[in-house]
């Protein structure tokens, strides 16, 4: 298992990408050996536009090897449809892609995936946990959705899931914050005791809306700094990946 970890974590960049638009911050922690999230920040011709974050299904060997794979079928589906389609397209192909890729596993993903042009950024979520965007102008955190249509879609990876996924774009402006995270910071439990309360959406949205000005990796470490006084552990009961981007 522990030469697995070290294998998996190969795959995964160890630094987030310097970008002349966006400073960006993330905090990656499997809960042991091999994690079932990745997350990838598509930089292509030395320009960085977009990101993804990803939860796979389970624990184990099995759930990051499925990882390894779907990280190579996003980023080829992402690279391809950059030009030519929009990112609701780019999730239907990667959902084509992976089930043809991963078969009858039983394994299935969650997941978001943003795509940046100037100030606009295209947004679409696979069952996972919703997109935040923090106002530089009133500090304003709010869930990004479609109009008021919230985004998020199917799981990613199982035939009987497949059905066509919508998008959001919006405006970002110089200063505002994006957060995107994988369970683990929402639903753990202090103590690990499933009888105490959940970390919980609106904590998170609290944390991040009060954060202090500074640079992203400021505000991860403030978010971090409360969600580990609460739990009151290192020992997680999940993986935990956390990105927050800013824009320059």
């Amino acid at each position: 298992m522990e030469v697995a970890g070290n294998v998996h974590l190969k795959f995964l960049q160890k630094e987030a990408p310097l970008s002349d638009e966006w400073e960006l911050a993330y905090y990656f922690k499997p809960m042991w050996g091999v994690s079932g999230d990745f997350y990838d920040f598509y930089e292509i011709e030395n320009n960085l536009h977009g990101l993804g974050i990803f939860d796979v299904s389970g624990h184990g060997i099995a759930s990051g090897l499925v990882g390894i794979i779907a990280k190579a079928v996003i980023y080829r589906s992402f690279r391809d449809g950059l030009e030519k389609a929009p990112l609701k397209n780019v999730l239907d192909d990667t959902n084509k892609n992976l089930i043809n890729e991963i078969g009858d596993t039983n394994i299935y993903l969650t997941g978001i995936i943003l795509r940046f042009e100037g100030y606009n950024v295209e947004y679409v979520n696979a069952a996972h946990k919703q997109l935040l965007h923090k106002k530089q102008n009133n500090k304003e955190v709010k869930i990004v959705t479609d109009n008021g249509t919230p985004i998020n879609g199917y799981f990613l990876g199982i035939d009987l899931f497949e059905h066509p996924y919508n998008q959001a774009t919006f405006t970002v402006e110089k200063g505002d914050e994006l957060l995107l995270y994988t369970d683990c910071l929402s639903e753990s439990h202090a103590n690990n005791d499933p009888h105490f309360e959940e970390f919980g959406d609106e904590r998170i949205i609290e944390l991040f809306k009060n954060a202090p000005e500074g640079s992203p990796q400021d505000t991860l470490n403030y978010i971090l700094k409360s969600f580990y006084e609460y739990v009151k552990t290192d020992e997680l009961t999940d993986d935990l990946t956390i990105i927050i981007a800013k824009k320059k």
